[in-house]
């Protein structure tokens, strides 16, 4: 029986070089090099105690507490974190809030699927441990024998863009079929990024004995230091802070769920302050202040429940923990302080006329869409780009002249709510005290009326967000007028004097 892809054993031959110091320093001279322990020759005890899974004769069952071993907690807390993670998902699509994130944010008109997939993933994985046995096998079916520790030590397995170390023990045994002395450099599964380095360690010294595995059938290919396998809890030979790892538990798995679903959301609260609501105006003492104390706030938190997460034992990595929830401190408050700033804001508003330039539709690489409006002011100045709402911009297109509004803010820094079109209302429609303006409009004539002009009276305001309507600001109505006067299909504009009373 062959094993998955994933879970087979590395055995490459790597060379004494490769087992140097993974730094990559050069000794000096006058360094002092520590002496490695004599050994005797290679002669195993005859009683030697592989454990107690190896007793029955093959295929043997598989104990529960094996199950229980860094291995299998490390699966089940996989499984765990893809569903959490799915269903978090799943729940979070439908939020209207997210719903309107996703004309921007291309990947949330998805999310759902996405939910979905890590459910079924996780799912997977659980019933792809029912019917295969994985590392298990070399329980079932390995044949267990000796070999003795040389060395242990970190090696570089990575790259100069994803630096990365594993431990590879240097082992002597005899090979059960011939028994011919041999030796053989077996590398851990895992490979682990450098900034675990401090943490990961092997507890085995030279000299140790230790129950190698091979395969029936598979050859030396198929030999695995067993301790690196991570199935008995009891022979646990890589170390995180000096402790067998103990994989992810079902509460942590959702706490996890939680932290990146808060992540996810707070990237997209920031994404809307950052387009929508960013104060044009204010003092900024007090967001700087704001992010300042949240990152020693999230930092704080971060290491407490770090240490916590370590078995209210002292972690040598706690200076990243502090950073990473430092930094969500950061952005955490001023965010929602920008936020609070706009959503708290009743304050009246005013509408500044503007002339629009052009209207931009940009994605970038497939995920991230914007919709910008580049107008200048008719009180003079510049040309200007605005992140626009879809639901803003697609009232805007076709329009010449507009109005943005500008809202004081909560706390007294000013935001612009967005930028509006004019809209044409007829006469019975509206009671705003508003210049009335007569168009003559071409028409096609019918049997009952052949006359080729049709007249019609109508009141020009501006259309707020939800259905609401303003007066129109007076230096928009000539600019608007002129431009009408423009159109296809407008035979004559003017403005009749009498008011809708």
């Amino acid at each position: 029986m062959s094993l998955p892809d994933d879970d087979s054993v590395l055995n490459d031959d790597a060379s004494r070089a490769d087992l140097e110091d993974p730094s990559g320093a050069e000794s000096n001279e006058d360094s002092t090099v520590p002496q490695l322990p004599e050994l005797e020759p290679f002669d195993p005890p005859g009683e030697f105690d592989h454990g107690e899974e190896f007793e029955p004769q093959t295929p043997r069952p598989i104990p529960k507490y094996l199950r229980q071993g860094s291995h299998g907690r490390r699966k089940r807390g996989m499984i765990y974190s893809l569903i959490a993670l799915g269903i978090m998902f799943i729940v979070f699509w439908p939020i209207p809030f997210v719903q309107g994130l996703s004309f921007y944010i291309l990947p949330l008109k998805w999310l759902h699927w996405i939910g979905f997939g890590l459910v079924g993933l996780g799912v997977w994985n659980y019933l792809a441990g029912l019917v295969s046995t994985g590392r298990y096998t070399y329980v079932k079916n390995g044949e267990p024998f000796m070999g003795r520790v040389l060395d242990c030590q970190k090696v570089d397995s990575g790259t100069a863009d994803v630096p990365a170390f594993r431990h590879v023990a240097r082992v002597e045994y005899r090979q059960p079929d011939t028994d011919q002395h041999l030796i053989q450099d077996f590398p851990e599964p895992d490979n682990w990024s450098t900034s675990k380095l401090n943490q990961m360690s092997c507890p085995l010294k030279r000299g140790d004995y230790v129950t190698l595995v091979r395969l029936p059938g598979k050859g030396d290919s198929s030999n695995a230091l067993y301790g690196y396998l991570g199935l008995d809890p009891e022979r646990e030979y890589i170390l995180k802070n000096d402790q067998p790892m103990r994989g992810t538990s079902p509460f942590t798995a959702i706490m996890v769920a939680f932290l990146i679903a808060f992540v996810v959301l707070l990237f997209m609260a920031a994404f809307d302050v950052m387009m929508f609501s960013f104060p044009i105006g204010g003092d900024w003492k007090l967001p700087t202040g704001l992010a300042v104390g949240g990152f020693f706030i999230g930092g704080i938190l971060g290491r407490l429940l770090w240490s916590k997460s370590e078995n209210q034992q002292k972690s040598k990595s706690s200076t990243p923990s502090f950073l990473g929830i430092g930094f969500l401190g950061a952005i955490t408050l001023p965010i929602a302080f920008f936020i609070l700033n706009s959503r708290l804001d009743h304050a009246p508003t005013k509408l500044e006329p503007i002339e629009i330039v052009e209207y931009w539709n940009t994605t970038h690489n497939f995920i991230v869409r914007d919709y910008e409006l580049e107008y200048k002011k008719l009180a003079g100045g510049e040309t200007t780009k605005q992140h626009m709402r879809f639901s803003q911009i697609t009232r805007l297109y076709g329009s010449k002249f507009g109005a943005e509004e500008i809202s004081p803010g909560r706390f007294g820094y000013p935001w612009s709510k967005g930028i509006h079109p004019i809209y044409w209302m007829k006469l019975n429609e509206t009671d705003f005290e508003q210049p009335v303006v007569e168009f003559q409009l071409e028409k096609e004539p019918t049997e009952l009326d052949d006359s080729l002009i049709e007249t019609v009276r109508m009141v020009p305001v501006i259309s707020l967000d939800n259905d609401k309507q303003v007066r129109l600001p007076e230096r928009l109505l000539q600019p608007e007028l002129n431009n009408l006067k423009t159109q296809p299909g407008i035979i004559s504009v003017k403005v009749i004097t009498q008011e809708k009373t």
